[in-house]
């Protein structure tokens, strides 16, 4: 008979900061041939998730994550799916959002590791427009803010913010200073739950978000 709580323990430890700051555990837990498809649309290999929490680690969201409607199945003797739902909840700002997650755990001769892991984000949820402080504009070469997106940011009650300071010459150091600079100030934005809408850098903040 599956062990239930065991696989839940498993899922819970992985959503602790604790673990996720730890590469040690997190390497022990994530098989090597580990994939997730990300709640973003992003897809992760293992290198690229150890990545991923190496950076969330650097500046921690105020988040917190809650496990229900937790499920075991039968696949084989050796692999087993879970499958959940996700609550997270910022702790500094009402409103949560909701998540269905599944994972395949597979026994190795180190004990259970994820092999596959997926998130798919819930519709339809309440949502505090606290939550959306201020809205990120991420120009592309110097189109600066679009009519789109101040007319999000309208609607939504909150600011829009220009990063235009991107320059595109192949080649040149100082472009390449900026596209980091501009990188580094999405990732910021999006560890505080802010939005980035359009622009070149859109698919960090969407990631960040989801994850």
């Amino acid at each position: 008979m599956l062990d239930q709580k065991l696989f839940q323990n498993l899922e819970e430890e992985l959503l602790r900061p604790e673990t996720r700051s730890s590469r040690e555990r997190t390497d022990a837990l994530l098989a090597d041939d580990f994939v997730e498809f990300g709640a973003s649309g992003r897809v992760y290999d293992k290198a690229l998730m150890l990545a991923a929490l190496a950076e969330e680690q650097a500046n921690p969201p105020p988040i917190e994550r809650e496990i229900t409607d937790f499920t075991v199945r039968s696949l084989a003797g050796d692999l087993v799916p879970v499958t959940y739902r996700v609550t997270r909840r910022r702790k500094d700002t009402p409103g949560e959002a909701r998540f269905l997650r599944s994972s395949i755990w597979r026994h190795e001769a180190v004990g259970w590791r994820m092999t596959l892991h997926q998130g798919t984000p819930l519709p339809g949820d309440n949502v505090s427009r606290d939550q959306f402080r201020r809205t990120v504009i991420v120009g592309n070469g110097g189109s600066g803010k679009s009519w789109l997106a101040q007319r999000l940011a309208k609607i939504l009650g909150v600011e829009a913010v220009d990063l235009d300071m991107i320059h595109w010459e192949p080649g040149c150091d100082t472009a390449r200073r900026d596209q980091n600079a501009a990188g580094a100030m999405v990732r910021e934005a999006a560890a505080a739950d802010a939005w980035v809408i359009e622009g070149v850098y859109g698919c960090l903040a969407q990631e960040a978000l989801c994850r």
